[in-house]
């Protein structure tokens, strides 16, 4: 997977905004979160998040609507129910799903960054 910035002006409500993106592959996580750092020292004037709710309705910032990739959720004998299949972008996908349906923000804080 090629990691890229994009960097561009956008106009909007009578002014001009420096706009900055990253795109790649989630295997990148802390090269994500180094680049939004670089995004932020050089005066981005807006940065897109990924913004999901959680099933007690708190908004948290997260990119995958899945946990296993990232976490450690599978680990959580208290979660094992929890699997379920949904169609996700046109595929069936079995998973932890971390937005609405499944997980409050108290279940997710207890979860470990693999």
């Amino acid at each position: 997977m090629v990691y890229g910035v994009m960097v561009g002006f956008v106009e909007f409500g009578g002014g001009w905004f420096r706009v900055l993106g990253v795109n790649g592959g989630w295997f990148g996580l802390v090269w994500f979160g180094l680049v939004g750092m670089r995004v932020i020292e050089k005066g981005a004037d807006f940065i897109e998040t990924d913004i999901l709710s959680s099933k007690d309705g708190v908004l948290i910032c997260f990119h995958d609507v899945t946990l296993d990739n990232t976490t450690d959720v599978a680990e959580h004998k208290e979660f094992a129910n929890r699997k379920r299949t949904y169609e996700v972008q046109g595929v069936n996908t079995t998973d932890f799903f971390s937005g609405a349906v499944d997980f409050t923000l108290k279940e997710l804080k207890k979860l470990r960054v693999k």
